[in-house]
């Protein structure tokens, strides 16, 4: 048998994906991203057309809240990563197209800026209890005493 650049059993992760759009999305929404490349990427038939049928139910199989599903779904279409294709959903789910660059670049002004907007609320969030900690002598990133 001839050698082989697949490892039996796996899909491929695009390296833009984890190296650019991971640290800019949340965990649903990572999540999401790669249950479409486990079903796209993941069989023969969906690789050239990178689309596949995917329901809620099937992305609801990773844990995740159907209302967090639908959420992080919006997100991923705005920011033109996985793209919702035709009209309603039907039973079967709705076809999923992956964009691996065929439909254009991300939207990475949306999503830093949503990542941006959200640094700052947890900062406001905590800054009570960081200053606490300031006061109280201790050092914020180990905890220890002065």
């Amino acid at each position: 048998m001839p050698p082989t650049n697949n490892i039996p059993n796996t899909f491929q992760h695009p390296n833009a994906f984890v190296d650019v759009l991971m640290p800019l999305l949340n965990d649903t929404e990572n999540t999401c991203v790669t249950l479409a490349c486990r079903k796209i990427l993941g069989w023969q038939e969906h690789r050239m057309s990178l689309r596949d049928r995917i329901s809620l139910t099937q992305f609801g199989q990773t844990g995740k809240s159907r209302q967090a599903i639908i959420k992080a779904l919006a997100i991923l279409g705005k920011a033109n990563i996985l793209l919702a294709i035709g009209g309603e959903q039907s039973r079967k789910g709705h076809e999923y197209e992956l964009n691996l660059g065929q439909l254009g670049e991300y939207n990475l002004e949306f999503l830093s800026s949503r990542r941006q907007t959200k640094v700052e609320q947890d900062l406001k969030r905590t800054a009570k209890g960081r200053a606490a900690l300031l006061v109280s002598g201790t050092d914020q990133l180990t905890g220890q005493w002065d």
